[in-house]
């Protein structure tokens, strides 16, 4: 998520630009994105200076019209992961005493060692590879994400890896 320093200045900038007082310089800007999931990145921050820095804790926030959309069309296929997503969103999955959910097996990737594992997890979100590795449809509708630009790397190269066909390398 934009630290709200970038969205304020984002709105000066447009007042300056086009020469208008409202908010955005009179522009509609559409902004998108669920404060559950994603908090601003502010290194080394307190949880107080990473709340600080959301959009939530702009002037802007108080004067924009939002929107709650409550149906997840990247897992619309998955209903079952839909519901464990809305009920941790809401805070209505049952914690341990430390606060922590269960993550129920079947959405768990076995660990055992990382090559194995990387294979295991590539083979859960892209299980028909061998046979629609071509397909943009089937490869845009999945994705792996993670924290570290070299597990990226890592990912890539072993997903590239177990395409089908021969590798043409120029």
């Amino acid at each position: 998520m934009a630290k709200r320093w970038a969205i304020e200045n984002i709105d000066k900038l447009l007042k300056d630009v086009m020469g208008n007082d409202q908010d955005f310089g009179g522009k509609v800007v559409v902004f998108g994105g669920d404060f559950r999931q994603v908090s601003p990145v502010v290194p080394k921050a307190t949880i107080h200076q990473t709340i600080s820095a959301s959009l939530v804790r702009s002037y802007l926030w108080t004067r924009m019209k939002k929107f709650r959309l409550t149906i997840n069309m990247r897992a619309k296929n998955d209903t079952e992961f839909s519901k464990f997503l809305l009920r941790v969103g809401n805070g209505e999955e049952p914690t341990d005493t430390e606060g922590n959910i269960r993550i129920p097996e079947e959405m768990i990737v076995k660990y055992d060692n990382e090559e194995d594992s990387i294979k295991r997890l590539i083979r859960a979100i892209f299980p028909s590879l061998n046979t629609r590795a071509h397909s943009a449809d089937y490869m845009t509708g999945r994705a792996i994400l993670a924290a570290k630009i070299e597990h990226v790397d890592r990912l890539n190269e072993t997903l590239i890896s177990l395409f089908p066909g021969r590798k043409n390398i120029q």
